[in-house]
This record gives C-alpha cells, sequence and structure tokens, in this order.
C-alpha cells in the first residue's frame, strides 16, 4: 500500500501533463480543400501556376494528405492546446518531377516540414514557421 501512496501522485501528475499535450481538433481545417496560393521560403517566394495545383486537406483523425505536381503525401498533423502545429509525413510516392513543378514540390514540402504555428481566416490558411514567418498562404478551394 505504501509503494502506491508513493507512485499515485507520478501516475496523476504523468496523466494531467499528458492531458495539456493531447492534439486538439481545429474545426475550421476540416471539410475543405486548402489550394496553395503561395509557399514562402526565406529565399524566395514560389508562386504555384495552373500546371503546379498543390494542395492540402485535414481529415478528422489527424490524418493529412497533400497533393503536388508529382506525388501525393500522406500523414499526421498534431495541434496541442499550446497552440503548437506539427505535420509527419509518413508515406509519399516517388514519381521524378522535372522541371518548375519538381522544383515547386520540393519547396512546398520542405516548407511544410517546418511549419509551427497556423491561422485561419476568411482569407484562408497561413501556415508560420518558429519565428511566425510565414511559409505556406492557402484558400479554400
Amino acid at each position: 500500500m505504501k509503494r502506491w501512496t508513493a507512485i499515485l501522485p507520478i501516475i496523476l501528475l504523468q496523466l494531467a501533463w499528458t492531458g495539456c499535450n493531447e492534439p486538439i481538433m481545429d474545426k475550421a481545417l476540416l471539410g475543405v480543400v486548402w489550394r496553395v496560393v503561395s509557399p514562402q521560403t526565406p529565399e524566395e517566394q514560389i508562386v504555384p501556376g495552373p500546371d503546379t495545383l498543390m494542395v492540402l486537406l485535414f481529415f478528422d483523425d489527424t490524418r493529412i494528405g497533400a497533393d503536388t505536381p508529382c506525388n501525393n503525401y500522406s500523414g499526421t498533423y498534431k495541434v496541442n492546446n499550446q497552440g503548437s502545429f506539427a505535420i509527419a509525413w509518413q508515406s509519399w510516392t516517388e514519381m521524378a518531377c522535372i522541371g518548375r513543378p519538381g522544383i515547386l514540390e520540393g519547396r512546398f514540402i520542405n516548407a511544410l516540414n517546418n511549419v509551427s504555428d497556423y491561422d485561419v481566416s476568411d482569407s484562408g490558411l497561413t501556415l508560420y514557421d518558429s519565428d511566425r514567418y510565414y511559409v505556406v498562404k492557402l484558400s479554400q478551394e
């Protein structure tokens, strides 16, 4: 019994801490095809054209999908009540992507890997890096 009284506070503390970091859903992200309007990197802005359509889809079970000019990506996303946002890619196709579409796709996926925050507004979805520099702007399709 003494052992349980010593361990119980630690277990309760762990459960409370874990609860604070549980993923939460932002319903504003769900049920929308988010079309990339302007991904941006610190080096240069990337403006997709008709031949380089790129979209993101968020699902209510924390899955995320990305369609790019040449490949498809899937994984999970996490939003927690501390305001952090993260994407973990789990699978993707590996089609050769030459020229402008390949360059834009590479920059888009690299930008998504650096996302740590976001805002949803009437004008769309903006994804930010840890310095609050926007990396991708998207609009509802």
